[in-house]
């Protein structure tokens, strides 16, 4: 039997800690945009961020909206990711608006995308909310092109009603309604495309003859499920271009985790502390998982967070009641033959119902 690992279950967690990300976050820059310099200029586009309008949004999902105005969309996906491109059609310039900016990821409030495929039919915003939110804006020249990528296994992850991609096919229809915009030229794309969400493969992996950790760019997804009292859904997401290799669980008489923990704030309660719960306990008999992550694919582990947190292990204390502002965290800086590091997950909302 495997020692019981003695650690304090509160730790003290200073606000401006809170909600922060452990990877780099996707953004139009990699399609030209200085999200910090002033506006940028070339021979086809230039790029401009406006003070804050108030957003309109697109119309209800589902309505008939016919693909109109000087600037047509196309759209392709890959690994999760939705690429739209958007092409001036016209004889003379034109301005588009591109994002929202202030929130965690950028938000596209024209947008809405439906995925038909394993399950039904699911149809995703992509607004959060926002503080001092600014607009960005392409200026795009006759027969200039301004893409956006749009990381739609993220995206799945945010909000009240997340839940994971599921592996299998998915047809993809984007619509961005930009018939009521705030800036730029008025116009309505739909795009449609296919996207194939691909489970890691079963089997050990080590990180030997793969890419050193800094050429990694793991993230942790974490939202709750849609089912259980608190049951939380954690995933270890590969959203870089390289394999990565990396211990998913602890195989034994249950589901255990010695890289992971799950915190919570109750401000209630305990003013400045966030409570954090462990996921691995006495056990026998048991070995840890690694998984092999191809660039795209989540290594995704599901725990029953009020159960954990009502064991001796965890100060057999169940969860408050209502809402709470929980994060995820992972660590394997201890690990030497698989990835190590630590990563933090968005905070995500938890509630014991």
């Amino acid at each position: 039997m495997d020692p019981m690992k003695l650690t304090v279950p509160w730790v003290l967690v200073w606000a401006c800690a809170c909600g922060q990300d452990a990877r780099p976050r996707p953004t139009a820059a990699s399609a030209g945009r200085d999200a910090t310099a002033a506006p940028v200029v070339d021979t086809s586009t230039a790029v401009t961020r406006a003070a804050d309008p108030t957003p309109t949004g697109p119309p209800p999902a589902g309505a008939a909206v016919a693909a109109t105005g000087p600037i047509a969309m196309t759209a392709a996906a890959a690994r999760g990711r939705l690429t739209l491109t958007f092409t001036n059609t016209s004889a003379a310039p034109v301005t588009m608006a591109t994002q929202f900016t202030g929130a965690r990821l950028p938000n596209y409030d024209w947008l809405t995308v439906e995925l038909a495929g394993p399950g039904g039919v699911r149809t995703m915003g992509f607004v959060q909310p926002r503080y001092r939110s600014g607009l960005d804006s392409v200026d795009l020249a006759p027969g200039a092109a301004h893409t956006e990528i749009i990381d739609l296994i993220e995206w799945a992850s945010e909000g009240a009603g997340a839940v994971a991609l599921a592996p299998g096919s998915y047809r993809v229809t984007a619509r961005w309604d930009a018939s009521r915009p705030v800036a730029g030229a008025p116009f309505v794309g739909v795009a449609t495309t296919t996207m194939a969400i691909v489970a890691p493969a079963a089997g050990p992996c080590s990180n030997d003859g793969l890419p050193p950790a800094s050429a990694s760019h793991l993230t942790l997804l974490a939202h709750q499920a849609p089912t259980g009292r608190a049951t939380v859904e954690v995933g270890l997401y590969n959203a870089g271009d390289t394999r990565v290799c990396v211990d998913a669980h602890i195989e034994t008489h249950e589901l255990q985790s010695d890289w992971l923990t799950i915190g919570y704030s109750d401000g209630g309660r305990y003013h400045h502390a966030m409570r954090v719960i462990a996921f691995d306990d006495d056990r026998d008999k048991s070995y840890p998982v690694s998984v092999l992550l191809e660039p795209g694919q989540v290594a995704w582990q599901t725990f029953d967070v009020d159960a954990w947190a009502g064991r001796k292990r965890n100060g057999s204390e169940p969860l408050p009641a209502g809402g709470l502002s929980a994060q995820a965290f992972y660590d394997s800086t201890r690990e030497t033959r698989v990835w190590a590091g630590k990563l933090t997950s968005a905070a995500f909302a938890l509630r014991a119902r």
